[in-house]
């Protein structure tokens, strides 16, 4: 792989994270209304895989602090 090729493929990953990221704050922000500060740092601090296991997990929480209590059980 060339060095142009490296970094257009990291580009599209730090895309993808970032357009997830965006998703998964404006869907909470939706349905529960502001972030905590600690939940915001989390997400912020999540890799690709983590964050599509949340995002698929926003369908069952109830409330913000079931999301955050899914942290506390994945971490």
């Amino acid at each position: 792989m060339t060095i142009a090729e490296r970094i257009r493929q990291k580009g599209i990953m730090e895309g993808s994270l970032t357009g997830k990221m965006g998703l998964i704050h404006k869907l909470l922000n939706k349905r529960f209304g502001l972030i905590s500060p600690a939940l915001k740092k989390k997400l912020n601090n999540s890799g690709i895989e983590l964050l599509d296991d949340f995002g698929e997990s926003i369908l069952e929480f109830k409330n913000m602090k079931d999301a955050e209590k899914w942290w506390d059980k994945e971490n």
